[in-house]
């Protein structure tokens, strides 16, 4: 990190949080990757898991588990809580689970992608 006179106290002060963070993050993408979790995006303290249905318990649970023990691991002891937020399947996958006004426009760009594809 770049330092010099214009550098607020506050950002000195986060610099190691969002460091941590970051381990923690690298750490457990690494292990859900070698526990056979399809990891589609991490969304700054969050993942984005892809898994058949009849699975979304059992790997919820298993990434649960990784994520805590990441932050173990990074942190030295303190596990550090893990809440699932949204557990979205399809069709409402294809579009923002907050937004569902949003489905029908990607709905439009799925089909327009195919056949720009064929």
């Amino acid at each position: 990190m770049a330092v010099d006179g214009q550098t607020k106290p506050r950002t000195l002060l986060n610099f190691p949080i969002q460091g941590t963070g970051a381990d923690l993050m690298r750490i457990a993408s690494i292990a859900a990757a070698e526990a056979g979790i399809i990891v589609c995006a991490s969304v700054h303290d969050a993942f984005w898991v892809l898994c058949p249905i009849e699975e979304i318990e059992r790997t919820k649970q298993h990434m649960t588990e990784i994520m805590m023990e990441a932050s173990r691991v990074v942190t030295g002891g303190i596990v550090i809580p893990v809440d699932v937020e949204d557990i979205v399947c399809a069709p409402q996958c294809l579009g923002d689970v907050r937004q569902p006004e949003d489905f029908p426009m990607w709905q439009e760009v799925r089909t327009l992608v195919k056949q720009k594809a064929a």
